[in-house]
């Protein structure tokens, strides 16, 4: 299943602040509306970080995390990372580092190793701090590594689902 968040391509975006928490709440509502099973939930970049969030606070919705390009504190990679991210700051403005101990289930952290957006070494960090986390660096990939690498993309992300 794919899951148009809030605000986002078809959704309306909804009345009042709009935070990645509210985005991972409606999300866990959905799969509960629906009555889906835990889900291998995959999410690049912001779906990364609303992944994230919806595997701590509705833990028992998640089967496995995969974090494409995503982080627990944003902290751009650069002055022209921070420009194209400028209207997005306050809706980004997460940090979920003190809880990422608390992730449970099986996570893979991939990350293009030539994002200009997110840094590498905030994507490791975040692959650090989550228990048994594997962590996939994609040569010759950006912020878009499903796009850019998508044969190594598809292949990582089918091993480790495969596994769970």
């Amino acid at each position: 299943m794919l899951v148009d968040l809030p605000g986002h391509y078809r959704s309306p975006l909804p009345a009042g602040r709009l935070t990645i928490d509210a985005m991972a709440d409606a999300v866990g509502v959905l799969l509960q509306r629906l009555r889906e099973p835990p889900a291998h939930v995959v999410g690049l970049s912001l779906g990364g970080c609303v992944g994230l969030a919806l595997a701590l606070r509705a833990p028992e919705r998640v089967r496995s995390l995969t974090i494409v390009n995503a982080f627990a504190r944003l902290r751009p990679a650069g002055p022209a990372a921070v420009a194209r991210l400028g209207v997005r700051l306050a809706l980004l403005a997460v940090d979920a580092r003190a809880a990422l101990a608390r992730v449970r289930c099986p996570t893979l952290v991939m990350a293009g190793a030539d994002d200009a957006t997110v840094g590498l070494d905030v994507k490791e960090t975040l692959a650090r701090a989550i228990p048994g986390a594997r962590f996939v660096v994609v040569p010759d990939s950006g912020h878009a590594t499903n796009a850019d690498q998508p044969e190594t993309f598809n292949a990582t992300l089918r091993d480790f689902l495969t596994a769970r």
